[in-house]
């Protein structure tokens, strides 16, 4: 998801020009974009926290697991999600892709969220 997120922000920050002249130009590219984490998880192979929250609680209900493994598997999705958001923060820092108009939309992003 990571992947996909920064490539919005990266294509959709590199037109602040652009958005002077249409203010909406900016949100349009970055919505358009941001579909393309679920076609990148989809192509890898990827599974996503809420399809492993369903299917796990959907084999208790039917009766094809035991209860406790719904808040085993939960703990262990939830901390590879963890682990794999950190390490791509860090390795976006280390690689220096948040500079620049793109850490000026990624502000601009987080200002309209609070």
């Amino acid at each position: 998801i990571g992947f996909g997120g920064m490539l919005s922000m990266v294509v959709a920050g590199g037109l602040a020009d652009a958005a002077e002249a249409n203010p909406t130009i900016q949100t349009f590219v970055f919505a358009a974009l941001f579909p393309v984490n679920l076609l990148i998880i989809l192509l890898s192979g990827g599974i996503l926290y809420t399809g492993t929250s369903a299917s796990v609680a959907a084999a208790v209900f039917e009766r094809k697991s035991h209860w406790i493994n719904i808040p085993r598997t939960f703990s262990v999705a939830w901390m590879g999600n963890m682990l794999g958001a950190l390490i791509f923060a860090l390795l976006i820092e280390y690689c220096d892709m948040n500079e620049g108009l793109t850490a000026q939309l990624a502000v601009k992003v987080a200002e309209k969220k609070i």
